[in-house]
């Protein structure tokens, strides 16, 4: 191996990039590994098909890329970690399963502030003191939303419904649950109304949003359907927020 000539040291500002670039390439290979091993006949395709499925492959992959550089870009940012440090962090088995599962997230969105978010749960899952199984948790859910979904949950999480909200406490701290019907919401929202039952749905399913029971006679006399937050959704939408704000600074 030859020497730096004249004194000069490599820099470590110059070897950044192609640093990023291998830890992007460790990321998605680790992801494309999982698939071939949770489907093996993934790889086998019939030779009439071959084609357009390499075509679609090959843009799968880029948007792979693209996904991941921005998600590990976030990362070794929040965490201060280069990305072959990053790497290394996620190295055992259960942070290299969450890896796995946040790039997989991250090309099923070209939501930004979901991919910032996916990010942070990288760096978070780097952390040695880590709650990886809640983070898992947290990609989950992230996976499913998009654009429509965030908005949809930010409105439930933050926005006036009309009624009157609901006050908890835990005996240390106080907080207030806003409560809505399907019409408030749905005036609230109306670019969204005409989907927002499957919204509302998967946002349920995901255990971001609840049904809460009837506030007063008349509610329960109309059947009147009513939602809100739950604790979770409301970490969740404080997650996307706080990385979306990321990109505005």
């Amino acid at each position: 191996m030859s020497e730096p000539q004249d004194g000069n040291e490599p820099d470590d500002e110059e070897n950044a990039p192609r640093d990023f670039d291998v830890a992007a390439s460790s990321l998605i290979g680790m992801a494309a590994a999982a698939v071939q091993v949770w489907d093996p006949t993934a790889g086998v395709l019939a030779a009439g098909v071959a084609p357009f499925v390499s075509a679609l492959a090959t843009r799968w992959r880029q948007r792979g890329v693209r996904a991941t550089a921005v998600v590990l870009e976030e990362a070794t940012a929040i965490s201060g970690l280069t990305g072959a440090e990053l790497i290394e962090a996620l190295s055992d088995d259960e942070r290299m399963l969450l890896a796995i599962n946040v790039i997989r997230a991250a090309t099923e969105t070209s939501y930004e502030p979901v991919l910032r978010m996916l990010g942070r749960v990288l760096a978070a899952g780097a952390d040695e003191g880590a709650r990886v199984d809640s983070e898992q948790m947290v990609v989950r859910a992230v996976t499913q939303l998009q654009a429509p979904q965030v908005a949809v949950l930010h409105v439930v999480t933050t926005g006036v419904s009309g009624k009157a909200p609901r006050t908890e406490s835990d005996g240390t701290a106080t907080s207030q649950t806003h409560i809505w019907t399907l019409k408030g919401l749905a005036d609230e929202v109306p670019s969204y109304a005409e989907v927002l039952e499957p919204i509302l749905a998967l946002l349920q399913r995901e255990g971001l949003i609840t049904e809460v029971p009837p506030q007063t006679n008349d509610d329960q006399a109309a059947g009147v359907q009513l939602i809100a937050a739950t604790s979770f959704g409301r970490e969740i939408i404080r997650r996307v927020i706080e990385a979306g704000e990321q990109l505005r600074e």
